[in-house]
């Protein structure tokens, strides 16, 4: 929501490039290696599916992690053309865009995160198979 408050190209293109660079730890191999602990922001995913799932689980989740994204892609960009065809506003084009697709994102993020633990481990519940 941050990205619709600049004015200026110049502020809002290196706000972006700070911004990339913590994206990066989400989904580092999409990225190219710039920063010198890159070895470990790849392997990330991948310690994280490690810890949920058995290693023939892992491919399926792994698939489905990059699906989903191609899926997000897809229908942020379908929202993103709605929300360029408001004309008559107070605020530029890619304000609205940028309000409207992090409102969503706040939105449908808040519940995952507040039931997600950090390993499968730590959790009471789950038996040692």
């Amino acid at each position: 929501m941050i990205l619709a408050a600049f004015q200026s190209f110049p502020g809002l293109v290196a706000f972006r490039f700070i911004l990339g660079a913590f994206e990066a730890s989400i989904a580092p191999t999409s990225v190219p290696p710039l920063i010198p602990c890159h070895f470990v922001l790849t392997y990330r995913m991948m310690i994280l599916v490690s810890g949920w799932w058995t290693r023939r689980e892992q491919p399926l989740r792994n698939n489905l992690w990059y699906s989903a994204n191609g899926i997000a892609l897809i229908l942020g960009s379908l929202i993103a053309w709605g929300l360029g065809h408001i004309s008559n506003g107070a605020l530029y084009v890619y304000q609205y865009i940028f309000l409207g697709e992090s409102s969503l994102t706040s939105i449908l993020v808040s519940a995952p995160s507040a039931l997600l633990v950090s390993f499968a481990s730590s959790l009471v519940y789950l038996e040692y198979r």
